[in-house]
């Protein structure tokens, strides 16, 4: 239908809302940007800009490109990751939250690779957060007694904001409220343009 309206079928290529274990992926900048301003009713599993995928026999299929979504209202909850830059040159985005928005995610991972297309995230409202792993409790029979510590890798919960050399990751934040969850590392190998104006910024 062409009016960018993210829980629009007929707006993605495929004429059905990405839903997991599928990704919701960006690679053509010039279909506009993609808005969400209600409660995404389908779930993908990562929201992608560039996409680097093999076929069953391990060749390069990467699709590199960009896209734009604005986000200022209703809840998008994802099982998986923000993944920017994906596909090699050409690949970046742009993701603006707004508003009442509210993105939960597992990782944010922006420049996963080399390209002169910036990655850009803007919070100016909203919320995001990163979600906790699982708690392990405390064990007091070990020698010597195991702290209380998250359940998991605990790197599966590291934040990269420029990630790949040869990337650039904008993060600009002026308002909204942003928690996130373990290690957040500003520059990973890539330049960081990183922000604060306004908003509250936490990391657990």
């Amino acid at each position: 239908s062409g009016d960018g309206n993210w829980n629009t079928p007929a707006n993605w290529s495929t004429d059905a809302l990405p839903v997991q274990p599928d990704d919701a992926t960006f690679v053509n900048p010039a279909a506009g940007a993609a808005n969400i301003t209600a409660d995404i009713v389908a779930v993908p599993r990562d929201i992608r800009f560039g996409d680097p995928d093999e076929d069953a026999a391990g060749a390069d299929t990467a699709r590199p490109g960009s896209g734009t979504v604005n986000h200022s209202a209703g809840t998008v909850n994802i099982p998986g990751w923000l993944r920017m830059g994906l596909g090699g040159e050409g690949s970046g985005g742009t993701y603006n939250l707004s508003g009442t928005g509210s993105l939960e995610l597992g990782r944010i991972e922006m420049g996963e690779s080399a390209s002169t297309v910036p990655n850009v995230l803007n919070v100016r409202g909203g919320t995001l957060r990163q979600r906790d792993f699982p708690v392990i409790p405390p064990d007091p029979n070990t020698n010597p007694p195991t702290p209380e510590r998250p359940g998991g890798d605990r790197q599966d919960s590291w934040n990269h904001i420029g990630g790949a050399a040869g990337s650039t990751a904008n993060f600009n934040v002026s308002g909204g409220n942003i928690s996130l969850f373990g290690r957040t590392l500003f520059s990973n190998g890539g330049t960081v343009n990183a922000v604060q104006t306004g908003g509250n910024f936490e990391v657990r």
